[in-house]
């Protein structure tokens, strides 16, 4: 996974979902503030495994399907940036 500086935060550009998992663990360790969602392959219905990422500070979304679930964002106490963007 590469983690880039953006916007002050250093941030895991994901293109596969299934690096959401070691992505959560880079964040609750300090090593990144938050994830762009950019996904190729294996994008997920929702991101309720966000909800354990308590140092999460930035999050950008580009969601290409409507059925997305993006309820997990109200429980991200130190969440500073938000960015969705929708097809």
């Amino acid at each position: 996974m590469e983690i880039l500086a953006q916007n002050g935060y250093r941030i895991i550009h994901l293109t596969d979902g299934k690096m959401l998992p070691s992505a959560v663990d880079l964040i609750n360790r300090r090593r990144a503030d938050g994830i762009d969602f950019n996904f190729i392959r294996n994008f997920p219905t929702d991101i309720d495994l966000l909800k354990s990422a308590k140092a999460v500070k930035s999050i950008t979304i580009n969601d290409y399907s409507w059925e997305f679930d993006y309820s997990a964002i109200h429980s991200l106490t130190t969440l500073e940036d938000l960015a969705v963007y929708t097809a």
